[in-house]
């Protein structure tokens, strides 16, 4: 593990887990990455649950003493004393003790990241119970023109918009669930995160030409990244064309004047590659002709 210029590896490492409460016990090596001194550090760490973190670090102990505090914090730990265990770090540890406060602001967000992460799990499985049981009441308001009460519009804002940018991490795309996204977001008059989800349309659309430029033969791949965007239309989104224009440029420099030969001697699939070709031009906002 790599913390700052350091890089830090268990020694010996034991955590346990009640309820929301977790502890953990060990010894770590530290190694500076400039001057690759060494040094062995016993710790002890306290997650009471979310942002709550109490942890003590000292030189290594030996062997007697360290299995003393192990066995000190444990044993209050199985009896569920909480303040006991702190007060054994205390006397184990002294003044080096530790919580969240201590980390420079970077390290803070990064612990607190992965600390919200199951969270951030539990609240997306909250807010999708409430879109999918929702979905039907939801579209009888809109067709009688009643407000979607908040607190379920605000869930279905959010599951639309997660379900969307994930959709866009993957290389195909589910056009079917694409167009039910946009649907619904037209007819609850759903407000999309348009930077993030502006920017991961734009990779997936800069990935896919780079694969149409791999196997240009491949005209459904041409067809597909089309279909894409015609059903984005409606959004008015903002994309960023820049790496894909380039990658269609060089292949209507190179292929496509074959292509439009090929068809002029009556190549069926030569012209539904042109004329494919050319549509995806006019959607990347290129003068086709």
């Amino acid at each position: 593990m790599k913390l700052f210029n350091f890089t830090v590896k268990s020694e010996q490492y034991e955590k346990v887990k009640s309820g929301k409460i977790t502890l953990a016990t060990g010894k770590a090596r530290i190694r500076s990455d400039f001057t690759l001194e060494e040094a062995i550090k016993s710790f002890a760490v306290l997650h009471l649950g979310d942002h709550n973190i109490s942890g003590g670090l000292r030189d290594d102990q030996d062997e007697e003493a360290f299995a003393s505090m192990r066995r000190e914090i444990g044993s209050a730990f199985e009896r569920g004393e909480t303040t006991e265990i702190i007060h054994l770090m205390d006397k184990h540890f002294g003044t080096n003790s530790f919580s969240i406060w201590h980390l420079f602001r970077d390290e803070q967000r990064k612990v607190v990241h992965q600390i919200l992460g199951a969270t951030q799990v539990g609240i997306e499985a909250s807010y999708r119970k409430i879109y999918e049981d929702h979905n039907p009441v939801m579209n009888f308001l809109s067709a009688i023109h009643i407000p979607i009460p908040k607190p379920v519009f605000l869930a279905a804002e959010h599951i639309v918009n997660v379900d969307m940018k994930r959709l866009f991490e993957k290389e195909e795309i589910d056009t079917e669930k694409l167009k039910r996204f946009i649907i619904e977001s037209s007819r609850w008059g759903i407000t999309f995160e348009r930077p993030a989800m502006e920017y991961q349309i734009s990779l997936w659309v800069t990935g896919r030409m780079e694969k149409v430029f791999q196997n240009p033969e491949d005209i459904s791949l041409v067809k597909e990244i089309i279909t894409v965007l015609e059903l984005l239309e409606p959004l008015s989104l903002n994309l960023n064309f820049w790496k894909t224009q380039n990658i269609y440029f060089s292949l209507r420099e190179g292929l496509r004047a074959k292509k439009v030969e090929m068809a002029g001697q009556g190549d069926g699939s030569a012209k539904e590659w042109v004329d494919s070709f050319d549509a995806l031009g006019e959607r990347l906002r290129i003068k086709v002709s």
